[in-house]
């Protein structure tokens, strides 16, 4: 979602403008007001965190909240306020830094979160008539700027999602990763898209061994492969022995992942201890 267009700097000014940190006593008040069901488990405590929605206006356009709390010691969160005025590239830029936000409050895969905001805010705009549709879904499309005939409706929103797979394999640059049979240990990452876990292991040949565990588990995707003696694979399982889950299958969020792209990539300036 990179654009050479963006201006970084007046982003980041309507982001802190239109961003609030909220207080237990905002959110019991905007419990009772609005019957917040996901609001009203965590002050419960049947679930530790929540995503919800409050829209102030719906007359000439649509201005709503996008919210997240959690309660951990006490009940906190932080919104971020939208409205159908902002355009389309704004909002998700907008929604992107956001989603960043919450990921570090909560260890939450950012990119998860993102289309999560991302799907509240299309179910929004459907409920006020409108037709909503992803831009990612027409990327292989032959006409790359199709027409749209939508009937009976207020207007036409685009709301981008993210492919998580292909934006795990952007961080490494996958498509220009060499990880060709070379008689020589490789380090990998397989990402598994039905339970969001990541495998660190090593082979000889990667692709081989994506393809082998495919006819088990048909959504593992090789994100990486590094040519790298076994001790870089044991040093990385050490590095993130908290996030595992069994065996090599470790619990990475996107942050992770990226903060793996920079050890690796620096590897070869200096030698990896202990401490990576």
């Amino acid at each position: 979602m990179k654009n050479k267009n963006i201006d970084l700097d007046s982003l980041k000014s309507k982001y802190l403008k239109r961003c609030y940190n909220l207080n237990s006593e905002y959110l019991i008040k905007l419990n009772r007001s609005a019957d917040q069901a996901q609001i009203n488990n965590v002050i419960c405590g049947l679930n530790q965190e929540f995503f919800s929605l409050a829209v102030n206006n719906d007359k000439e356009y649509i201005e709503y909240e996008l919210i997240y709390g959690l309660k951990k010691t006490v009940l906190s969160g932080i919104s971020i306020l939208l409205d159908t005025k902002l355009s389309t590239n704004d909002r998700d830029c907008l929604v992107i830094m956001f989603a960043k936000d919450i990921a570090e409050l909560s260890d939450q895969d950012s990119i998860d979160v993102y289309n999560t905001l991302q799907m509240m805010r299309r179910s929004l705009y459907e409920k006020y008539n409108y037709y909503t549709f992803n831009p990612t879904e027409f990327s292989n499309a032959i006409d790359k700027n199709p027409i749209i005939i939508a009937k009976n409706v207020k207007g036409i929103i685009p709301v981008r999602l993210v492919d998580k797979i292909q934006t795990y394999k952007n961080i490494f640059n996958f498509d220009k990763c060499n990880v060709e049979n070379a008689g020589c240990k490789h380090v990998y990452l397989l990402f598994n898209a039905r339970n969001n876990l990541t495998k660190i292991g090593q082979c000889i040949d990667p692709k081989r061994r994506e393809k082998t565990l495919q006819g088990e588990e048909p959504e593992i995707h090789l994100l990486v492969a590094w040519k790298a003696p076994v001790v870089i694979e044991k040093k990385l399982h050490n590095k993130y022995i908290k996030k595992r889950v069994r065996g090599e299958w470790f619990d990475l969020s996107f942050k992770d992942l990226e903060e793996i792209n920079v050890i690796m990539k620096n590897r070869q300036r200096k030698p990896m201890t202990n401490n990576i």
